[in-house]
Order: C-alpha cells, then sequence, then structure tokens
C-alpha cells in the first residue's frame, strides 16, 4: 500500500494523491521523483501541484520518500507529468554571507548550514540525528552555495548526511542528519534468484584511479609549512605497478593529515568495483534494501576470482536506490564494502 500526501511549503497537508510514482534516492545527492495526473483528476489542480510543495510517500515496501515539488512540468494530451526532487534539494535556493569562518566538528559545520538556509524563511529543516565526533578544525564555508558546501563538508569529512520526513500531528517537519555512516549491515544475500541485469546498464564495473603511493599534504602558506605524509600500500604496488598521487587537505595536525591520508589511499589503491542491479521483490527483498546498507553478494560470472574462475562473493554497500512502480522494478547501485 502507498500513501502520498502534498503539504503547503510550510507543511501543513492539502491533498492525498493517487499516482504511480518512479522515485530515487541518493547519498549525499539529490534523488528525483516524477508521476503523472490525468487532468481530470479532481486532485490536479495548480494549488496542489504548486511549485515548492512538499510531497511525502509511504510505502509499505520500500523506505519513504519526501522532497519538493519543482520544474520541469509537462503537460501532454490528457496529462501533467510533474517532478519532485528529494528535500535537501532546497539548500540550492538559500544563501548566506559569501563566506563564512567556522570552528567545529564536521557535525557542527553541518548545523551551521542548515541554520543558515532557515534565515531567510522557514525550510522545516530541524535538528534530526546529528553525529557530533571528530576534531573541532576551522573551514571556511562558502554560504553562498549551500547545497554544494554541504555535500563538499559530507565528502571531505567521510561523512553522509540526508533529510527525512517526520509528521509531528498533521504538521510535516525535515529531520536534516549528519552520520559517520549510513546503514547497516544485512544478513540478506542478494544472488542470481533474488537480482537481475538492469535494461541498458552492466551489472559490474571496475572503474576509478588506482593510487597506491600517496604524498599527502596539509594546509600552510609555504610548501615547507604544509607538512607531508608520504604512505604507501605493498599489495597493490605489487599487483598494479607503482602510481603515485598528491593530495592536499585544509589541516594543520600531523596526525589528521596522516590519518586522511590513509582513508585516502584505502579507497584508491585498487579499482572501485560498483554493481548494478534490478532487486526482484522475492520475499519481501525490497522491505530489506535501505540507502548505506551492507549486503552480502554472490552472482555467477561476473568479475574475476581466484584459480581462473568467475564470479562476485562480496559484501556490496548500497549507495543509490531507484523505485519504477509503473514496471514493478527496483533498481540499486552498490559499491564493494572495503572500508
Amino acid at each position: 500500500m502507498i500513501q502520498s500526501t502534498i503539504y503547503s511549503r510550510k507543511g501543513i497537508p492539502l491533498a492525498d494523491i493517487t499516482a504511480q510514482f518512479s522515485r530515487s534516492w541518493i547519498i549525499n545527492g539529490v534523488g528525483m521523483c516524477k508521476f503523472d495526473m490525468a487532468i481530470t483528476d479532481p486532485k490536479c489542480r495548480e494549488q496542489y501541484l504548486q511549485f515548492g510543495n512538499l510531497l511525502h510517500i509511504q510505502s509499505d515496501n520500500v523506505i519513504p520518500w519526501v522532497g519538493i515539488i519543482d520544474t520541469p512540468r509537462k503537460w501532454s494530451p490528457g496529462v501533467v507529468s510533474v517532478t519532485a526532487y528529494t528535500a535537501n534539494k532546497l539548500l540550492e535556493w538559500r544563501r548566506g554571507d559569501s563566506i563564512t569562518e567556522v570552528t567545529s566538528d564536521p557535525g557542527g559545520m553541518f548545523l551551521e548550514l542548515i541554520r543558515t538556509s532557515n534565515r531567510a524563511g522557514d525550510t522545516q529543516f530541524i535538528t534530526g540525528r546529528v553525529n557530533r565526533t571528530g576534531a573541532h578544525l576551522t573551514e571556511k564555508l562558502d554560504m553562498s552555495k549551500l547545497l554544494t558546501e554541504t555535500k563538499r563538508i559530507a565528502d571531505f569529512y567521510g561523512r553522509e548526511y540526508d533529510i527525512t520526513p517526520n509528521v509531528a500531528g498533521d504538521t510535516l517537519v525535515l529531520n536534516a542528519n549528519f552520520y559517520v555512516k549510513m546503514g547497516q549491515y544485512r544478513d540478506f544475500l542478494l544472488d542470481n534468484h533474488n537480482t537481475e541485469a538492469t535494461d541498458g546498464m552492466d551489472i559490474l564495473t571496475e572503474q576509478g584511479t588506482i593510487i597506491n603511493d600517496l604524498l599527502g599534504y596539509g594546509s600552510g602558506m609555504t610548501w615547507e609549512s604544509k607538512g607531508t605524509i608520504n604512505l604507501n600500500n605493498a599489495l597493490s604496488d605489487a599487483k598494479y605497478g607503482t602510481r603515485q598521487a598528491v593530495k592536499g587537505f585544509s589541516d594543520t595536525e600531523s596526525g589528521t593529515i596522516e590519518e586522511k591520508t590513509l582513508n585516502y589511499l584505502k579507497s584508491k589503491m585498487n579499482p572501485r568495483k560498483t554493481l548494478n542491479l534490478s532487486v526482484l521483490n522475492v520475499n519481501n527483498a525490497w522491505k530489506q534494501i535501505h540507502l548505506g546498507d551492507t549486503f552480502p553478494v554472490r552472482l555467477v560470472s561476473y568479475g574475476f576470482k581466484s584459480n581462473n574462475t568467475f564470479g562476485v562473493e562480496m559484501d556490496y554497500r548500497i549507495n543509490q536506490i531507484a523505485i519504477d512502480e509503473s514496471q514493478g522494478k527496483m533498481v540499486i547501485s552498490a559499491d564493494e564494502d572495503v572500508v
């Protein structure tokens, strides 16, 4: 069963609607929703489909989706096609002072960006689950680009964020959440019985720049004052040959620079292995799928194994989910869980 409700910009319920929704979720990115309505539908009214209104979709089978209606809106004979984006899109339409210096942990920086978004008018964002661990560092935040800066801070510090729906009474508010890492490990095997190839997409792709000898450096006025650390991985070097690179970090503490250099090296010392699969709703598989969750995956015929055999047998973490109800399909993108 699916329940979908349109709310005003202030979170006041306006109408429940019925449609076939395609929608997506992306870690640290903006997902999308599309649906069609017949112009004969009594709910097909501008006051409901107004740009800026909020859309909340709940389903028995998949995680909730919440977002904001925006352009494009397309018209064809007897039908209007509506587009919405996940609620973090709101950050794109707000700004603060161009540059603001903030000294805090990564979660505190995130909260400052969220607070700034509310200064020109309530976005319905409230503080959700915000992890406040990590050293206090100073960042110059570009408040003229709140969406871009929120993603930059999350990615740079290896964190993740999302905006989730919270219906308090009749009012919809938006929880702004900031995690060390979203999701959990689920002992639910994805294999050839409950997955299949996605039309037009390769099942397994090995990609990305391989680095096994990394020179990391921090901030400073001169190269000598930046603080450097050179780390390498012997196994990757033996397998692929020496592949060197340089990476800068906005830190001054040698321990922090070393930690970030090591984490970056770990993420690059082997090619990134990405899966794109359609998950069949076998044994309620869709209920198991959450953004950021890690699953054991076992597939035959894809990728190299030892002894000149083929197959995937590894844990993979889901970074993107897409649902197309008109086709009854769930498509996931997942990366090998290496850290």
